[in-house]
């Protein structure tokens, strides 16, 4: 029921009720990632919203989360493939966590790694994410590499994900997510 009247209500109940349990927290996160018909290509069952849809959707998400006190963050991916529409249509108050989990930094050649710039000089405050989905050293590569380029006002952190599931068979992966993520505030 994406995008019906009950769905924008469940929405807005579900925002108020968990900013209300964790104090009001000063970020909460949205999501809008991977909604697209190629991210989903593998399902049984799939749902993507596009367009004014996909904009009319995120705005009210964005105002259900600051009308509660809190601010709203997403993934970036959508900047990817609407560069132009999305940075003229993202509030600047949402926080950014624009993610890259490959091994090489090509500003001109990847418009997955020129998206951190385009944000960086609209304005947006942004959270970059890594993995070690791919390899262990992503971490360390990105916060190397952004360090050095983007405005310290802007970036408020960076963030880690091993993107597994919190499973007993999984905790050693969590852990070594944490260890990586220590040796570069360590200087490692």
């Amino acid at each position: 029921q994406v995008s019906t009247p009950i769905y924008y209500q469940v929405c807005a109940d579900v925002i108020a009720e968990v900013i209300e349990l964790f104090d009001t927290p000063r970020f909460f996160h949205l999501g809008m990632d991977e909604e697209t018909a190629d991210h989903q290509r593998n399902f049984i069952y799939i749902v993507s919203r596009q367009f004014d849809l996909w904009w009319h959707d995120l705005l009210y998400l964005v105002e259900q989360v600051e009308k509660c006190g809190s601010r709203a963050w997403v993934w970036s991916d959508d900047i990817w493939y609407h560069r132009d529409v999305y940075l003229e249509r993202m509030p600047t108050s949402v926080v950014q966590s624009n993610w890259y989990y490959w091994d090489t930094y090509h500003r001109k050649r990847d418009h997955r790694v020129q998206a951190w710039f385009d944000l960086d000089e609209r304005g947006f405050d942004q959270i970059p994410t890594s993995s070690i989905w791919k390899y262990d050293g992503n971490f360390s590569d990105m916060v190397n590499y952004l360090n050095k380029r983007l405005s310290a006002e802007h970036l408020l952190g960076f963030m880690q994900t091993p993107w597994k599931p919190t499973m007993p068979e999984f905790l050693d992966d969590h852990y070594r997510a944490i260890d990586l993520v220590g040796e570069v505030i360590a200087g490692g």
